[in-house]
């Protein structure tokens, strides 16, 4: 069984906080004490001069103040009055650095190199010392899994036999597996509301969404009366709803038409090949685990083309050279649609995939009646379909 690619977020905290930026005044919060943020960071370059400070919360993130950098020291501070008792902030320099913090006390000190964001060292607030050490190890881990994504890729392309990429397909999930329970086990045991929502907020796809049910639904037993765990469910239960209505797409299902054009521009649809059995067959050339694959589709296609079945190819490329690159090197002779709109692929959207590869079976009436098959099982699955032709 080959290890499926999620359709991961293209950015940190999808989940829960949508990028939303609005500049507000710092303001006495009521005669809450304000907090101090001092800062010294060694190597910053003369082009960066001031940083931002944004607190993320589930509804927008807020630029709440801005401040310049000493070019001499690389120092700044920043004093603000709180909306809480505890907040997700961020130090913003440039677009690629951002220090991630989870202010918990009022007197707060950072020292670091901008070379080494990693590297931070914070005096002052346990909860964003704790939150490093967890970005640090989920960045290790997300290390690991590219590495292993690439091997594949490698392995792929040296026509590795199938033995080999099931086997190297196995240790992927096993570090996927890995990567999940670090997660998890962070949104569960911290002490600290704000990493816990946090950590939830990278769970990227809605079978890690299902791990974290039960942490989402105890945090309000948690952490009482906090209002960014409150915010935070309400996100959390409207992602899921509206997710549930994108993915009501299933076996005993009419299969949605979907219409996009081939590689040579021409717009093919799915009910174009009404009266056959189609497998829609969603994958991309940069995907490992779908080029694994397509090795068992193309002997499915030999197998069958010549009975009443074809296979429609929905590709998640952006780029239609490798799109086509692939096409011709996995011998895919069949018919093939893409938006190249990667992971904003609507097709993907009008059927809820979230995974690739993955596969609908749609009978000669436009009824979906498996999906997911691969290997001997879509072997099998077919020679029973088409068994009486």
């Amino acid at each position: 069984m080959h290890s499926r690619i999620p359709i991961v977020m293209k950015r940190l905290m999808l989940l829960i906080f949508p990028v939303l930026i609005f500049t507000l005044f710092s303001c006495n919060g009521g005669g809450q004490k304000p907090v101090s943020i001092k800062v010294t960071m060694l190597h910053i370059p003369a082009t960066v001069q001031t940083a931002y400070l944004e607190e993320i919360r589930p509804a927008a993130t807020f630029t709440i103040d801005t401040t310049a950098i000493d070019p001499l020291k690389g120092s700044f501070t920043f004093t603000f009055y709180p909306t809480g008792s505890e907040g997700l902030y961020a130090i913003r320099l440039d677009d690629t650095t951002n220090l991630l913090l989870a202010l918990d006390k009022n007197e707060v000190t950072l020292k670091g190199d901008y070379d080494h964001p990693g590297q931070l060292q914070i005096q002052g607030s346990p909860a964003s010392t704790e939150l490093q050490r967890f970005l640090s190890g989920l960045n290790g881990q997300n290390h690991r899994l590219r590495n292993l994504l690439q091997q594949q890729d490698t392995l792929q392309k040296m026509r590795a036999p199938d033995s080999v990429l099931r086997q190297h397909a196995a240790v992927i999930v096993r570090q996927r597996k890995a990567l999940l329970d670090t997660i998890l086990h962070e949104a569960r045991t911290t002490n600290s509301p704000v990493n816990a929502v946090f950590a939830l907020s990278v769970l990227d796809n809605s079978a890690s969404w299902e791990e974290g049910k039960a942490i989402f639904d105890g945090l309000e037993t948690r952490f009482p009366n906090n209002d960014l765990v409150t915010q935070a469910i309400t996100s959390y239960h409207k992602k899921v709803n509206d997710l549930g209505r994108s993915m009501a797409i299933g076996i005993g299902d009419m299969a949605p038409d979907i219409s996009y054009p081939d590689t040579a521009g021409k717009v093919v649809s799915l009910k174009d090949f009404r009266g056959k059995y189609v497998l829609v067959d969603f994958w991309a050339s940069w995907c490992a685990p779908c080029r694994a694959e397509n090795p068992n589709v193309v002997k499915a296609w030999k197998m069958f083309k010549k009975k009443d079945f074809t296979i429609l190819g929905v590709s998640l490329d952006t780029k239609k050279s490798s799109w086509e690159k692939a096409i011709d090197h996995d011998g895919l002779t069949w018919h093939h649609i893409s938006d190249l709109k990667g992971w904003n692929s609507a097709p993907a959207a009008t059927y809820g995939v979230e995974a690739i590869p993955a596969n609908f079976l749609v009978d000669p009436q436009g009824k979906i009646i498996a999906t997911d098959l691969e290997g001997d099982g879509l072997i099998s699955k077919l020679k029973g379909v088409l068994a009486r032709q």
